[in-house]
């Protein structure tokens, strides 16, 4: 299935360029994501770190995760499943999930490790993670709410010590009018059993 930018929800209004162009982009990493799978995100799917629900636009049988109250609010009056957790202790029984998505939120949490093993957590057995993180640019490595802004080798190390087998990666370009609008990574994870 191809997905563009157009709104699902009744309700649900964007209010600026800007979200227009995040919601464009969400729409291309999910149409990334599902040619690499081979087919579309399909099954109980955590939406993490999710702003205010627009990812279950695109989806069915999401579930959306934010920190933040504001956010909680407005994806709840768009009609959205949302829930006010925090990355780092997700209120979900093991093995609900079979994706986890997560654009562009994992470079603001205090600790990545610990919110990728809570991922690896509520993760199905085989289940697929979605990890989309900013490329460490200067901008974003100076910008006031980035905690943890990595290269691809310290993702892949932290992918590896928490469960991960990374099944794809890509660095996306995007570039609108000469000026470039958004560089990040794009990670494909498989969920494996560790040894206990």
């Amino acid at each position: 299935m191809k997905y563009d930018f157009e709104v699902g929800k009744e309700n649900f209004k964007l209010s600026s360029d800007k979200e227009i162009v995040q919601q464009s982009m969400v729409a291309q990493d999910l149409n990334y994501v599902n040619n690499v799978l081979k087919k579309d995100m399909s099954g109980k799917i955590l939406d993490l770190g999710s702003g205010d629900g627009f990812f279950q636009t695109k989806v069915s049988d999401a579930i959306s995760v934010s920190a933040n109250k504001d956010d909680i609010s407005q994806g709840k009056l768009a009609g959205f499943n949302m829930v006010f957790a925090d990355a780092h202790n997700l209120p979900f029984k093991k093995g609900t999930f079979d994706y986890v998505w997560a654009r562009q939120c994992f470079e603001h949490f205090v600790s990545p490790y610990v919110a990728l093993k809570e991922v690896h957590r509520v993760l199905k057995k085989d289940g697929i993670a979605i990890i989309i993180v900013p490329i460490p640019l200067p901008v974003q490595i100076s910008a006031s709410t980035h905690l943890y802004v990595l290269d691809a080798f310290q993702w892949a190390n932290l992918f590896n010590k928490t469960g991960f087998k990374a099944l794809d990666g890509i660095q996306t370009h995007r570039v609108k009018d000469k000026e470039v609008t958004e560089d990040e990574y794009i990670f494909i994870l498989k969920r494996e059993e560790r040894p206990k």
